[in-house]
């Protein structure tokens, strides 16, 4: 199985971190699209650098008080547009706000399932998907399509004057 590690910038992480800690009026959580571009290290490593972040818009929420946060079909269309025009792998991400290496419930399994897929259809070639962070640690996971399932990122890396270096688990 080939490595993959995901670098982000310590602007777009504070940035992302920012944007989840708004609030919204009904949902519990807020969801955005990380744009990375991607390069083959040899042949069994994947360096994801990230070089984007989008807040998903106030008005695609859906109020649905059986999750932290739903989204509508024109946010799923902004990620997949996102990966078009920027020729990018693209991140679903959301906060489980608490401390401690993150991995996805059976509700975030659930709906990556039917929200990744329409990303890889538009970038076939290139890994897409979910990007969970904490209060002090993240976890991300790529989705491969032809065994519909998700695949742990060996790392993901905050980089600027400091360095932190998060390794999930799901």
């Amino acid at each position: 199985m080939m490595g993959t590690t995901l670098r982000i910038p310590r602007q777009i992480w504070l940035e992302m971190l920012a944007d989840q800690r708004r609030e919204h009026s009904f949902a519990a959580e807020r969801v955005g699209f990380l744009a990375a571009r991607v390069a083959q290290c040899g042949t069994d490593k994947i360096l994801l650098l990230a070089f984007e972040y989008r807040a998903v818009s106030e008005h695609d929420y859906i109020d649905d008080s059986t999750v932290g946060a739903r989204i509508n079909s024109n946010a799923i269309r902004a990620g997949m547009q996102m990966a078009m025009d920027l020729n990018a792998s693209i991140f679903h991400v959301h906060q489980h706000p608490f401390r401690g290496i993150p991995s996805p419930s059976s509700t975030d399994r659930r709906e990556y399932a039917k929200m990744i897929p329409p990303l890889c259809n538009v970038r076939p070639h290139i890994p897409h998907g979910a990007l969970i962070t904490s209060l002090d640690a993240a976890s991300a996971m790529t989705w491969n399509s032809p065994a519909k399932m998700l695949q742990p990122i060996e790392a993901v890396s905050v980089i600027g004057t400091k360095i932190e270096k998060f390794r999930g688990q799901l």
